[in-house]
């Protein structure tokens, strides 16, 4: 408690040769904030739906957030609708809602979620990328200095991502080939990306989801306070493998994902990584 207060009361900044206190708000960069915004959030939630309930204001039959985005599904007019934000923007005075949008489609995140052909069929919302307007697509470009196969991994990467957000084949043909002249833009060659984008089908897209209809973990995680003992134990055993004039030298031929010639390989089959610590 002592160290959360010190981030929230005690936050000073310099610029140029003034310094300065904030004293609204949480500072920007710290790990605190997004778990104090979720907290706070869901406490302005749940004073909002008790007064919506009093009031006999109309409660949306869905409401999903993520930190300070929200999406939900209302049924009411649109002066119904209103009176609900209205509510919500006079529990606190510098925290308001000041974005929404009515009709058959709205922007969440990454995502359009709109009313497509699989509403009308079997009342099902369609989603599909949504970009915003002042994106300057800057891609790595393909003369950067990273490693050939981390070039094709990003591409590869935004491509399944592609396939994951679209329910339909067509939109993620629409957003391929606006990919592909971005690509383009950025000193990328045509049959490279031609190569690489025959890679990533539609018809993959249960693949690219995971398939994990019961959403279980297949990773072990490793407790925060044993993360550093882990990391330095892993560390030296590399080091020491790598240092000792003892230690076995084995090599392995490997093929370039991107490229066809031979790379070596120092194998170090003894060493093991027994868990895995996942940081947000």
């Amino acid at each position: 408690m002592e160290l959360m207060e010190l981030a929230l009361n005690y936050v000073i900044m310099k610029f140029q040769e003034d310094f300065f206190m904030q004293i609204l708000g949480i500072v920007m960069g710290t790990n605190l904030a997004p778990i104090l915004t979720n907290i706070y959030m869901a406490i302005l939630e749940e004073e909002l739906y008790v007064i919506c309930k009093h009031k006999n204001i109309t409660w949306p039959k869905m409401f999903k957030r993520f930190i300070d985005d929200g999406f939900g599904v209302i049924k009411s007019n649109k002066k119904e609708f209103l009176q609900w934000v209205n509510e919500f923007n006079n529990l606190r005075e510098n925290i308001f809602i000041d974005k929404w949008q009515f009709g058959n489609k709205v922007a969440f995140m990454d995502l359009e979620i709109f009313k497509g052909k699989n509403f009308y069929i079997c009342g099902k919302l369609s989603i599909k990328v949504y970009q915003k307007p002042e994106n300057k697509y800057m891609y790595i470009p393909y003369k950067s200095a990273h490693p050939r196969h981390t070039i094709k991994n990003y591409v590869i990467g935004e491509l399944k991502r592609y396939v994951r957000i679209n329910t339909e084949e067509l939109n993620f043909l629409k957003i391929k080939n606006k990919f592909f002249l971005r690509m383009r833009n950025r000193g990328f060659k045509k049959n490279k990306l031609s190569h690489w984008f025959s890679e990533v089908k539609f018809s993959s897209r249960a693949k690219f989801l995971g398939d994990n209809l019961e959403n279980n973990c297949y990773f072990q995680g490793t407790w925060e306070t044993e993360a550093d003992s882990l990391l330095i134990r892993v560390s030296e055993g590399i080091l020491g493998a790598a240092i000792d004039p003892k230690a076995r030298e084995a090599t392995e031929e490997v093929v370039s994902e991107d490229d066809d010639h031979i790379a070596p390989f120092e194998a170090l089959d003894d060493l093991e990584v027994s868990s895995l610590k996942v940081v947000c």
